[in-house]
C-alpha cells in the first residue's frame, strides 16, 4: 500500500504534487540523495509486523524496516537510505502489515507521516 501525502514541508525541486500522483517525489536533479520515511500506527491487538519500504521506480526495494506488532501502543517506523538517482525516477514509500487485525497510519501533534529526499552531491 502505497502511503499518500496531501502536503509539504518543503520542496526545493518540484518534486512533489500535492494533486496528481501525491505519494511519489520524483527527482529532477540526478545526484546522490538521503532518503527517509516515517510512520505511526494506531494500536492494534494481536501478533505479526509492519514493514515500511522505501521504492525506485514502482518496483526495486531501496530498503526495508520491519517491527513485530506492539499491543495496544501507538508506534512509529522508519526507513532510510543513501541512493544515486536519475533524473526521471521516483521514489515510493510502501507500508505493509501481516497482523491478525488491520490499522491505520494516523498524524497527531508535530508527529506526521514524513517522507523526504535531501539531495546530497551530484
Amino acid at each position: 500500500l502505497t502511503v499518500l501525502f496531501d502536503s509539504e514541508v518543503s520542496d526545493t525541486d518540484t518534486m512533489h504534487s500535492t494533486v496528481s500522483n501525491t505519494g511519489r517525489i520524483t527527482i529532477n536533479t540526478a545526484g546522490t540523495y538521503l532518503i527517509i520515511g516515517n510512520v505511526i500506527y494506531e494500536p492494534v491487538a494481536g501478533s505479526g509486523r509492519f514493514g515500511l519500504n522505501i521504492l525506485k521506480n514502482g518496483t526495486t526495494f531501496l530498503a526495508t524496516s520491519i517491527i513485530p506488532n506492539n499491543t495496544g501502543n501507538r508506534f512509529g517506523i522508519m526507513v532510510s537510505v543513501i541512493e544515486n538517482l536519475a533524473v526521471n525516477d521516483y521514489l515510493t514509500l510502501t507500508t505493509s502489515q501481516n497482523t491478525t487485525n488491520n490499522t491505520t497510519i494516523v498524524g497527531f501533534g508535530q508527529h506526521n507521516p514524513i517522507f523526504q529526499a535531501h539531495f546530497i552531491c551530484a
